[in-house]
């Protein structure tokens, strides 16, 4: 073992006061000095969040479903702000349905993503215990592959633009 190794360094950091309350606070409840508060922080802001990672193929398929999600409800919402202005701002409804299209294309990646996920997993779907998040998962995965059977080959990389056909 090098003598290096078990070298400390002192480092000097400014914080506002509040902030600096707040790790003495949280310090005091953790039964530890305001030091090891610290460096027990910023080791954790190194590791995984809580043990999982965004390569994980459960953590990866649930960001997509959940993506999945906000792109329904974000057009769900346009619509709405759509029939709500009625014909009062034609130039806005044609930016919203403008807006709608594009959502909708993100949301179609979404399918080539999970797609890919599970070649990479094919065991995935077996692995997840939530029914309606595997319902999601199932139906984006539907979506897409109908895409590939009914649309050419041009028509695909324009709705997946990631996609590589061989």
């Amino acid at each position: 073992m090098n003598e290096d190794d078990n070298k400390v360094v002192t480092m000097k950091v400014r914080v506002t006061p509040e902030f600096r309350e707040k790790l003495v606070t949280t310090a005091k409840e953790n039964n530890r000095s305001m030091n090891a508060e610290i460096v027990d922080r910023l080791e954790k802001s190194f590791e995984s969040n809580n043990g999982f990672s965004i390569d994980d193929p459960l953590v990866r398929a649930h960001f997509i479903a959940m993506q999945d999600i906000k792109y329904d409800e974000k057009i769900m919402a346009l619509k709405y702000t759509i029939r709500v202005i009625g014909d009062s701002d034609a130039e806005l409804t044609k930016q919203l349905s403008q807006l709608i299209k594009y959502t909708q294309l993100e949301k179609d990646d979404l399918g080539f993503d999970i797609t890919r996920l599970l070649e990479n997993s094919p065991t995935i779907l077996q692995d997840i215990k939530d029914r309606d998040f595997k319902s999601r998962l199932t139906n984006l995965i539907f979506s897409f592959k109908n895409d590939v059977e009914k649309l050419s080959p041009k028509e695909l990389i324009a709705k997946y633009p990631g996609i590589e056909l061989d």
